[in-house]
């Protein structure tokens, strides 16, 4: 059984089964950017090795015969590749790059309301977690016998310790050595949630849960256990460029610039409601036949798809 922890402000947890081979899968919700990773895995000796991002099936690539072009078609890519380096140079570039992304940091967590939710700030500043929990959470027993520190809940009804083993976070990671977080400053830490009851969540059950998240919720301030592999996966990667393209309203002051676009117009979210609805977009400088082309889907789902050309002379 491997268990999947996301580090943040947030609180995550999931779990899966490997095969018979090893094999194992996350779901990971949509988006684009990356993210941060930490996997329990079983044993400190186990090691996990992650198949390419967006793997399509093919470990080697597939052989494809020599491109022969004839002359028409060396020309034709000749001026082309000619006009972009004009455009380049005038800086007349008809695409505009994005501000890197950022993703935003998820603050939701798994559980329900905790039954108590402190923020150290508001309290005086104590000189240990152990203090805190002691002061503050009666449910909550940090104890430490011959070195080894141990969590565990009391029933406040029957005043008897749970069965199960409770689920502690750091900085929404599942974190099964206490003593490293029992030795962590209370003044990086920013707020500690706790759950006195036995908790049922998808394939875990846990005797109570005590989260703690530290000021930057970055997963920093402990070292990751011997059993943990910790990585940065990339999903979806953002769009990073948009079409630009030129004005020439006002056709009293010309600019002198060139205009050799092959590209005149691109707009992949266009919507138009019923027959309303439209683009305007201005040729360039260079003669030829151009291809307009239309696709598109309607409410029904339906595909919709045309196709005109005009002539610049």
């Amino acid at each position: 059984l491997l268990i999947m922890s996301l580090p943040g402000p947030g609180t995550s947890v999931g779990s899966s089964i490997t095969d018979s081979a090893g094999n194992f899968n996350f779901l990971l919700e949509p988006g684009a950017g990356e993210e941060d990773i930490v996997i329990n895995l079983p044993d400190a000796g186990d090691k996990i090795s992650l198949a390419e991002p967006f793997w399509n099936g093919f470990r080697k690539l597939p052989v494809y015969p020599g491109i022969a072009l004839d002359r028409e078609s060396i020309e034709y890519f000749r001026e082309k590749f000619a006009c972009s380096q004009l455009q380049k140079k005038f800086r007349n570039q008809a695409f505009i790059k994005h501000i890197s992304f950022i993703s935003k940091p998820d603050s939701t967590v798994f559980y329900q309301q905790p039954y108590q939710k402190i923020r150290l700030a508001d309290y005086i500043q104590m000189d240990s977690l152990g203090e805190y929990f002691h002061e503050l959470f009666p449910s909550v027993r940090l104890n430490r016998r011959k070195g080894v520190y141990n969590i565990s809940f009391v029933d406040e009804k029957t005043l008897a310790y749970l069965d199960e083993k409770p689920a502690v976070f750091f900085d929404g990671v599942l974190f099964d050595s206490y003593g490293p977080l029992a030795n962590v400053p209370p003044y990086e830490v920013d707020r500690i949630s706790v759950l006195p009851a036995t908790y049922y969540y998808k394939e875990f059950y846990f005797g109570g849960i005590v989260d703690i998240h530290t000021r930057k919720s970055d997963f920093n301030s402990v070292k990751a256990q011997p059993n943990m592999t910790r990585f940065i996966y990339p999903k979806a990667a953002p769009e990073e460029y948009e079409f630009d393209p030129p004005e020439y309203s006002d056709r009293g002051s010309p600019s002198g610039i060139p205009d050799f676009r092959y590209l005149l117009y691109w707009e992949p979210y266009l919507k138009v409601n019923g027959t309303d609805g439209g683009f305007d977009f201005y040729t360039g400088d260079l003669r030829g036949t151009y291809l307009i082309r239309v696709t598109g889907q309607t409410e029904d789902g339906d595909i919709l798809h045309g196709e005109a050309r005009i002539i610049v002379k």
